[in-house]
């Protein structure tokens, strides 16, 4: 551990505006009484979930209206999320500023007013909406409320972001002091770390892949969640090849919306293992101490071990349509349609041109080219490489990487007169590929490194050599 940097910012959660909006019709609602105004609020409580839900607007415009359409929102979320997650969410203290009752309230607010009567603002301007913690706090769970924007009602992004905001709210039923915490991360000087007040990774990434997944039966949603995702991964691609996955980040810094964008690690565990495994991992960190962070990360490695499955993650994200052959499968647009395959790939560290990408004949005497490389905990790079065709083997050699047992390797090759392929390949050690050979003559390729150790201040580093050679395997000198 280096030297330590302290970066303190303000932590507030919010619902980010980060698409644009398609309009929906309102959702039906099981409800009988007529919302009254008190103090100029008005709320309507849930018939379908009696005790459990109540929804309030301030009664100006067509507040009944309103006050309708979101409950038929909330009460269309309520059942699958909490079946999904096996527990409802704590019911709030009841008194006069919770609402005179032990529902959990929703509140569609003016953005000139906020809720006074709970202290709280209104959203922030690229917000739609937040949830924050509030009484009673039973060991480590608590109750929670939602603020919404009501101008923005009947916008596909205010499903979206209810989704992600009530999942919050199940979050802080199981354990509602785990995400935050004093934290201390490598910095971009290896001379030097920084400790952060943080947000742990996995509360945004899980609310965010639910928000995803809750609405994927929503027909009205698939243009909305077509662009949350092409939005979300594409910041993930650009960012994942110097932060680490489960890096901790500090409200308001750069980047700290990165924690958003890994809820692609959840989809990808889904897509592996069923999206019960997100359930199970908070179910689990209701059994923890408030800021548990090495035991959260273990609950979430034992569901889909990152030293088995970072690798083929990182090689998933590459999101190329490689035809005939198609060595990444199944992709993620198996899994969501509206998933953008073969649109969004990460940046290449090599290869973005084909001059770049190739690799001409060198001679016996001649040094191979050189390619420095530093991989942190739980990121990846991408090469691509084109080989000259007159070469007789292809010689790769990534012995000079360190430490080994940290690193993976995958290729995906194509074979001259076949198909697209992918090879693991050795790491600690160098590989031949007999170009001169049917099976290995390799015309294109792409190369992914990844270091799978969940250890935050685990660093990969070294240099990697890739040379052509006239001579075929088996010919000595």
């Amino acid at each position: 551990m280096g030297k330590l940097r302290s970066c303190v910012l303000a932590v507030v959660c919010t619902g980010m505006l980060l698409f644009s909006a398609v309009p929906m019709s309102a959702l039906p609602v099981a409800q009988d009484d007529e919302p009254d105004c008190v103090d100029g609020w008005a709320s309507l409580a849930s018939v379908a979930f009696p005790g459990k839900i109540r929804v309030w607007a301030t009664c100006t415009d067509a507040y009944e209206e309103d006050l309708r359409e979101m409950l038929g929102i909330v009460e269309s979320l309520w059942e699958p999320m909490t079946e999904f997650m096996e527990i409802e969410p704590l019911p709030d203290e009841g008194n006069a500023a919770a609402g005179g009752d032990s529902a959990i309230d929703f509140y569609l607010v003016d953005q000139e007013i906020g809720v006074p009567q709970r202290g709280s603002g209104p959203p922030a301007a690229r917000s739609f909406g937040y949830s924050r913690a509030a009484a009673p706090f039973v060991g480590v769970a608590n109750s929670a409320f939602v603020v919404m924007r009501r101008n923005m009602l009947g916008d596909p992004q205010f499903t979206d972001t209810l989704a992600h905001e009530f999942f919050h709210v199940l979050q802080q039923a199981r354990n509602g002091q785990l995400g935050f915490k004093w934290d201390i991360r490598p910095d971009d000087d290896p001379d030097w770390d920084t400790l952060v007040f943080a947000e742990q990774w996995w509360t945004e990434a899980t609310a965010e892949w639910a928000a995803f997944h809750f609405t994927r039966e929503m027909p009205w949603q698939d243009d909305l969640r077509l662009i949350g995702h092409r939005e979300r991964f594409s910041y993930f691609l650009d960012h994942a090849a110097s932060i680490p996955l489960h890096a901790p980040q500090q409200r308001g810094e750069s980047g700290w919306a990165y924690m958003y964008s890994t809820y692609i690690w959840f989809y990808f565990m889904e897509q592996e293992v069923g999206p019960e495994a997100i359930a199970e991992i908070w179910k689990a960190f209701g059994e923890l101490e408030p800021g548990t962070v090495q035991q959260a990360t273990a609950i979430i490695d034992a569901e889909l071990p990152f030293q088995e499955h970072f690798r083929d993650f990182a090689v998933r994200n590459l999101n190329l349509a490689l035809e005939p052959g198609d060595p990444i499968d199944p992709d993620y647009a198996d899994l969501d349609p509206q998933f953008p395959g073969g649109d969004v790939s990460p940046p290449l560290l090599v290869g973005g041109t084909d001059a770049d990408a190739w690799l001409p004949v060198a001679s016996e005497n001649e040094n191979p080219r050189r390619y420095a490389d530093r991989l942190r905990s739980l990121t990846a790079h991408y090469y691509r490489f084109l080989p000259d065709p007159q070469g007789g083997k292809l010689i790769l050699d990534f012995s000079r990487l360190a430490p080994a047992g940290d690193l993976d390797v995958d290729a995906l090759v194509e074979i001259e007169g076949r198909a697209w392929e992918r090879r693991r390949l050795q790491t600690g050690s160098a590989t031949t590929l007999c170009l001169s050979a049917p099976g290995d003559d390799v015309e294109e390729f792409y190369l992914v490194l990844s270091n799978h150790n969940r250890d935050l201040f685990s660093v990969v580093e070294g240099d990697f050599t890739a040379q052509v050679l006239a001579r075929p395997c088996g010919q000595e000198n």
